[in-house]
C-alpha cells in the first residue's frame, strides 16, 4: 500500500467465508484493496472442538462438585480441613465404599468413600443417549449402561467396580458407566448404615449430601 498522509475511508464485505476490504483517499482513489478467503470449517474439527469444551465442564462441574461435598463435610464435623484426608490407609476407596454398605467406616474412611462417590454423577438421561460405538467391536453408551444395570440386580456399583478392578487390574473406560439413580442408591445405603454409629450423618446430612 503506498504511503498517503491525508484521510482514509475503510470499506469492509464480511461474509461467512470470506473478507474483503477497500481503502479509499479523500478523492475516492483507491489506495487498496483485497479479499481474505477463510478456509472451509471441517466437520471433525468442530465435533473435536465440542468434545473437549463438553470435557472441560465435565471437569468444571466435578471439581465444584467434590468442594461442595468437602464443605458439607467440615461443617458436619466429620473432618476438621481437606488437609486431614491424608490417610495411610492402605484399602481403595472401591474398598471403603463395599465395607461402608454393612460396617463401620472411620470418620476419615467414611469421607474418602463419600468424596470418591461425587467424583461420578452418573448418567441421568439414557433415553436421550446414541446409540454411537466407539469401535465395531465395543458396546454403545446405551447398550453398556443397560448391561451393567442386568448386572446390578443383586448387588451396588461400588460391589461391581470391585469385581472388575480385582480382575480385570482396572475399572475405567467404557464398562465403567451407570445411571444417576445407581449411584444415589449406593450412597444412601452407605449413609444409613454409617447412620447407624455417627449421630452427624443424620437425615438432613443424608438429604444435603
Amino acid at each position: 500500500m503506498r504511503k498517503y498522509d491525508g484521510l482514509y475511508t475503510l470499506g469492509l464485505d464480511i461474509g461467512v467465508g470470506s473478507v474483503g476490504w477497500g481503502i479509499i483517499d479523500e478523492d475516492r482513489n483507491i489506495i487498496d484493496a483485497g479479499v481474505r478467503i477463510f478456509p472451509e470449517a471441517d466437520k471433525s474439527f468442530n465435533e473435536k472442538r465440542r468434545d473437549f469444551r463438553g470435557a472441560r465442564r465435565l471437569l468444571r462441574r466435578r471439581l465444584h462438585r467434590i468442594e461442595r461435598v468437602k464443605k458439607l463435610l467440615v461443617s458436619a464435623n466429620l473432618i476438621e480441613s481437606d488437609d486431614s484426608l491424608i490417610s495411610n490407609n492402605k484399602e481403595t476407596p472401591y474398598h471403603l465404599r463395599c465395607r461402608g454398605l454393612h460396617h463401620k467406616l472411620s470418620k476419615e474412611e467414611l469421607a474418602i468413600a463419600l468424596l470418591h462417590l461425587a467424583k461420578r454423577r452418573g448418567i441421568h438421561n439414557v433415553e436421550g443417549l446414541e446409540n454411537e460405538k466407539d469401535d465395531e467391536n465395543s458396546l454403545s453408551t446405551k447398550e453398556q449402561i443397560a448391561k451393567n444395570e442386568r448386572l446390578l440386580q443383586d448387588k451396588y456399583i461400588c460391589e461391581l467396580q470391585l469385581e472388575r478392578l480385582e480382575n480385570n487390574g482396572r475399572i475405567r473406560g467404557h464398562e465403567n458407566r451407570f445411571k444417576t439413580e445407581h449411584y444415589v442408591k449406593e450412597a444412601k445405603k452407605i449413609l444409613e448404615t454409617q447412620s447407624k454409629y455417627y449421630a452427624e450423618v443424620d437425615h438432613e446430612f443424608i438429604n444435603q449430601y
